[in-house]
């Protein structure tokens, strides 16, 4: 699949980000799946390639590619591949400078990769702790603390947890019964203590 292109602006533009080739599809696709670079200076002429791999390159315009087998570790992570329209002879230390590129472009993928799914994984422990949170203040919420005082005396056995039990149907009991009432006409306000 290809993830990212850079183009100059004159030859044949990049193929389009995310058209995906299966490896039946790509002749080419010993050329990406490999441990070392390869440095292709005219696809015309160059020894290592299959007659599949080289009518590709020419319908793909290509005349001269580098392809740098991206790795982290023992796991290759993708290809970077520099293609161009014109046979072009690469010298030693441009293989140098583009393998160490290869090796940085890794090692930035795969933080990025990294940091992707990190912030996914925050994402959900975040979304985890605020359902855990909102669900133990409902569970507060929920319940009814009610506090009680027992005093003991000697020879009155205590009611313990049976306390409030007892009391609400005493309390319901001693309730006052709602009248119609009417304070005289020097009144200003109703006060219940």
């Amino acid at each position: 699949t290809v993830t990212a292109t850079w183009y100059k602006g004159t030859g044949t533009p990049p193929t389009a980000i995310g058209v995906s080739y299966s490896p039946q599809q790509f002749a080419g696709f010993n050329l990406l799946v490999r441990a070392e670079p390869i440095f292709v200076d005219d696809s015309l002429t160059y020894e290592g390639l299959d007659p599949a791999t080289v009518q590709l390159l020419q319908q793909l315009h290509v005349r001269s590619m580098i392809s740098l087998p991206l790795w982290i570790g023992p796991r290759q992570i993708g290809v970077f591949n520099l293609l161009a329209d014109e046979p072009y002879q690469y010298s030693d230390q441009e293989m140098r400078f583009d393998i160490s590129l290869a090796d940085q472009a890794a090692v930035a993928i795969e933080n990025t990769r990294l940091l992707k799914e990190t912030q996914v994984a925050l994402a959900e422990v975040e979304a985890t702790q605020r359902r855990y949170t909102v669900q133990a203040w409902e569970t507060y919420r929920a319940k009814k603390t009610i506090l009680s005082h027992e005093q003991v005396r000697e020879g009155v056995e205590p009611l313990g947890d049976n306390l409030l039990s007892s009391l609400n149907p005493a309390i319901i009991a001693e309730q006052p019964q709602t009248h119609d009432y009417q304070p005289h006409s020097g009144s200003q306000r109703l006060e219940t203590l």
